[in-house]
């Protein structure tokens, strides 16, 4: 490794090769092996630590690459849907699986995936302990002087970077808030100011604000309270197209943008907390933390970016959940939680129960005219059909069917517990009051269609 780091020195070395070669060497033999990982990352930095001209070789080279490296496309895209829509995605991680893209690494999203470049480096990166990486980059970026907020220096390229992947990642939001889609479905964001048009113009201000107190003696910075008040109401209407579309009904292509709209939200969030902790002493040990979090998100998504089942997932979960969601509204009916709504459950069982009475005879008297199979066929089908159309116009209800439209409930239920003791007290309550009302609509079923 010391032969390896030297050849960091030298300028008429292929960076990415060494960098590759680098990574190769922390790469465990298996990615599942944590500790070797966590073996090699502890030998790199000890040697970095004994060898101050090796130490001072990789911090050039690290510095390079945010001085020489595009880095907006990483930060607007990796690990964030696409605005090309689901089937395309899926065409292009086709693709990509079949014909890998072509890599340019002037830019440092590229320059990432050639680095990682294999698919499992994801596990071992994130499995490594923060404090590991935190070490390691405290080595790399040595010590800083603290400045004061009056102070002036030139705008680091990182932080310009990140400035101007805030502005394009607040386009997006703009845009993708008023798609006709979200308009759709809540039609306040045409007719009123939409916190999303609200949001670019704070954000815009801000980052002028934020490079003019980095580069001018004396500039006040104003506080990003605006801000987060802003993309705080973009996250508010977000959840309230997303109850809308429960009951208004939800698609795939909605249910993508959605997730699209928040996953730009919480990158905006991401690269602003992180501007935020540069902003007090301008030091990179301040925001130490939230750049190791982010470097994991950005080499996880870089690995699986042409993963198709893990892409697949993704949106089928989300779909699922909205559709759970949805009909865990409608099986709140059939859960009573009063003496009132249980007899009134009862009673809608009886009505069930005499109609299925009546689709029992019906079907033993149709069995007996000996007609052909295939009308014989029809006939059934058409009887049971009218009967369960009667059951729900005239509000009977069939116990048998209950369990499909309870089970929504139960796991919507589930999904917003998520170990809250409170939360698993009412869902054992949401479970004792359906089993009595599924016992209350077999008792109205059966008192009633057996007798007659």
């Amino acid at each position: 490794m010391e032969r390896l780091l030297e050849r960091f020195g030298q300028h008429d070395q292929d960076q990415v090769a060494l960098w590759v070669a680098l990574v190769d060497k922390l790469r465990p033999p298996r990615p599942a092996q944590v500790d070797k990982a966590t073996e090699n990352l502890r030998t790199l930095s000890h040697l970095l630590a004994r060898r101050p001209d090796l130490l001072s070789n990789l911090r050039g080279a690290m510095l390079r690459l945010f001085e020489e490296h595009k880095q907006v496309t990483m930060y607007v895209s990796s690990g964030l849907l696409p605005s090309t829509g689901f089937f395309s995605e899926t065409s292009r991680r086709i693709g990509g699986r079949l014909l890998p893209e072509v890599i340019d690494t002037a830019y440092l999203k590229d320059f990432i995936s050639a680095v990682f470049h294999r698919v499992d480096d994801e596990v071992w990166v994130n499995a490594v302990a923060d404090e590991e990486w935190l070490e390691l980059l405290r080595l790399l970026v040595g010590h800083q002087t603290p400045m004061f907020e009056e102070d002036a220096s030139p705008l680091p390229n990182a932080v310009a970077e990140i400035l101007e992947s805030l502005r394009v990642l607040s386009f997006h939001v703009s845009a993708i808030g008023l798609d006709r889609e979200l308009v759709r479905i809540d039609p306040n964001l045409e007719e009123h100011e939409s916190p999303f048009l609200a949001q670019n113009a704070e954000l815009l201000t801000y980052i002028k604000h934020y490079s003019d107190w980095w580069t001018t003696p004396g500039a006040l910075i104003a506080d990003d309270k605006h801000l987060t008040v802003m993309l705080h109401q973009c996250d508010e209407v977000l959840q309230r197209v997303r109850k809308r579309a429960m009951r208004i009904g939800t698609s795939l292509t909605l249910t993508f943008k959605l997730e699209r709209l928040r996953q730009h939200l919480e990158r905006i969030g991401e690269l602003n907390a992180l501007l935020s902790e540069l902003r007090t002493r301008r030091v990179v040990e301040d925001a130490a933390p939230r750049i190791i979090r982010l470097f994991k998100t950005l080499v996880r998504a870089e690995c699986r970016k042409n993963i198709l089942s893990d892409y697949w997932g993704q949106n089928v979960e989300l779909l699922s959940l909205r559709m759970t969601e949805s009909a865990s509204k409608t099986g709140e009916k059939y859960i009573t939680s009063s003496r009132s709504e249980y007899f009134g459950l009862i009673a809608s069982a009886a009505l069930g129960g005499l109609i299925i009475a009546f689709m029992a005879a019906n079907k033993i008297v149709l069995d007996n005219q000996d007609m052909a199979p295939l009308n014989e066929l029809l006939s059934f089908c058409l009887n049971y059909g009218v009967g369960f159309m009667l059951i729900h116009m005239l509000g009977g209800t069939v116990a048998t069917k209950q369990p499909a439209m309870t089970a929504n409930a139960i796991a919507a239920s589930i999904g917003e517990a998520k170990g809250k003791t409170r939360d698993l007290e009412a869902l054992a309550d949401l479970i004792v009051r359906t089993i009595r009302s599924q016992a209350g609509a077999i008792l109205g079923n059966i008192g009633v269609a057996i007798p007659v």
